[in-house]
Parts: structure tokens; sequence; C-alpha cells
């Protein structure tokens, strides 16, 4: 399930690991108001950092064809999780 206690519960796996994010896109705008409460198919997240160095040492469910240079993807819990480097 993707609600609010999922968004919660990935920004902390990944806390617990080290990696700091900050939510964005469809959640972000939800949480501050600017959209309706809606369904979600997935969770953007920003990554503050010079690289994805410490966030690709992470053992997590990598989605190969979502590799690039600008972004991350794994699946946790069956749900797309999109990490976006800024």
């Amino acid at each position: 399930m993707n609600d609010l206690d999922f968004v919660q519960d990935v920004v902390s796996l990944l806390a617990s690991r080290g990696v700091k994010v900050w939510v964005f896109g469809g959640w972000a705008e939800q949480l501050l108001g600017l959209d309706a409460p809606r369904r979600h198919v997935d969770v953007d997240l920003l990554y503050p950092a010079e690289s994805f160095a410490a966030l690709d040492e992470l053992e997590l469910a990598w989605i190969a064809g979502k590799r690039f240079e600008h972004k991350r993807a794994f699946a946790h819990e069956g749900v797309l999780v999109e990490i976006f480097l800024v």
C-alpha cells in the first residue's frame, strides 16, 4: 500500500542507512496542501548530494532500467521509489 505511512517508512529506511532524502512529486504536493489527497502509484524523492556513491552501496531492490546519472529507483514492498540527485 502506498499511503503516508508507506512514505514515512521509505524515508525512515533510507535515513537509518545514512541517506537523507526529501519528499518530491505528487506526495510533496499533497503534503503541502497543493493537491487533494489521491491514490499514488510511486514515491518520488530528492537526494541532495554530490553523487549517488553512498546510495549505490545500499542493498535495495534496484531497478536496472531506471539507473541514470540523475536518477535511481528501487522497489519497496512492490512500490516504485524513484530518487533524483539534486
